[in-house]
């Protein structure tokens, strides 16, 4: 008895070490977001397949007291095929390396995320909805939403807690969106 007491409360505080050490800070913010796939696509008019090429240094925004306002990491991405392009956007064309918006960023000491959002790995591949480009970058659609990975599986996304539904909603529409775009191309 005593020693499952004891490795009870070593587990206990572990735990709470684990969550006060945590290195993620997600922060809750205002976004366009779609209540299925359909919604998702026929309210985007870019979407392209291309794979993350590099990564630049985080852009944040700062109080005279040091405070983030505002931050994000811009992205190249290299298309591979374009998937649509309503606007005729000369810069939406295979071969480009185009600027995207991640609304993820580090400052430093920890990575501060928007609604959940986690960057895209290097060197592999998605399928991106994109809001046409504002200030020389493009932005996904719906932050977590128009963010598919082609891997079977993945959805890169950082939850806040265990009750957090997020990837099983991502999930539906990544099938969706890989069954349409990849798939059935």
């Amino acid at each position: 008895m005593k020693w499952f007491s004891l490795i009870a409360l070593s587990s206990i505080i572990c735990l709470l070490l684990l969550v006060a050490c945590s290195k993620v800070q997600i922060i809750s913010g205002k976004a366009e977001g779609f209540d299925s796939f359909v919604d998702l696509d026929e309210a985007t008019e870019i979407i392209v397949l291309g794979t993350k090429k590099s990564e630049e240094k985080p852009n944040i925004s700062r109080t005279e007291d040091g405070d983030i306002t505002l931050g994000y990491t811009t992205a190249n991405f290299k298309i591979d095929k374009v998937m649509k392009n309503e606007q005729a956007n000369a810069k939406i064309k295979e071969e480009n390396t185009i600027p995207i918006m991640e609304h993820s960023f580090s400052d430093g000491t920890k990575q501060i995320s928007y609604n959940g959002y986690k960057n895209r790995n290097e060197g592999e591949q998605y399928l991106l909805f994109l809001s046409p480009e504002q200030d020389g970058l493009y932005a996904i659609r719906g932050v977590t939403q128009g963010k598919v990975p082609v891997k079977e599986g993945e959805v890169q996304v950082y939850q806040e807690n265990d009750t957090d539904d997020s990837e099983k909603f991502l999930s539906k529409i990544f099938i969706e969106a890989r069954a349409k775009y990849i798939q059935g191309n």
